[in-house]
């Protein structure tokens, strides 16, 4: 691994987390001319946001939110349906 003394590199910001939020807030920290690392343990970006290939087959995977009975979401879901 390269020293920052052999890179020449110096970065104001490190962010760890290439998902969603990680890559916006990076974006954003580059936009406003903070010098941006954006680092993730995984080979592309996305997050928990991409598609695994194994044995011949592909799994999407991705956030997803489930709501308990009787909460905001199933009231808002029974108005759409009727």
């Amino acid at each position: 691994m390269a020293t920052r003394e052999q890179t020449g590199t110096d970065y104001d910001v490190i962010v760890v987390g290439a998902g969603p939020g990680g890559s916006a807030l990076a974006a954003l920290l580059a936009k406003a001319g903070l010098r941006t690392l954006l680092v993730d343990k995984n080979r592309a970006a996305g997050g928990r946001m991409m598609t695994v290939h194994r044995d011949g087959f592909s799994f999407e995977i991705f956030p997803s939110i489930a709501c308990p009975p009787q909460t905001l979401c199933s009231r808002n879901s029974s108005r759409t349906s009727a």
